[in-house]
């Protein structure tokens, strides 16, 4: 599976949880584009025991 596919606007990985909860899988999508506009990176990866790790870059304030 592609961890980056989470990003995509309205993708659901489990959608009984997500329509429980009141999602429409736009929360990470729109993280990723605030983080773009910071000129930062938000990136997704598959690690040891199908563990999802969340990377978050931010540019140092000058």
């Amino acid at each position: 599976p592609d961890p980056e596919r989470i990003f995509e606007r309205f993708y659901r990985a489990d959608a009984s949880r997500s329509a429980a909860a009141g999602g429409v899988g736009l929360g990470l999508a729109i993280s990723r584009e605030l983080v773009a506009a910071m000129k930062g990176t938000l990136r997704a990866e598959l690690a040891a025991g199908n563990t999802l790790l969340m990377r978050l870059s931010l540019p140092k304030s000058t």
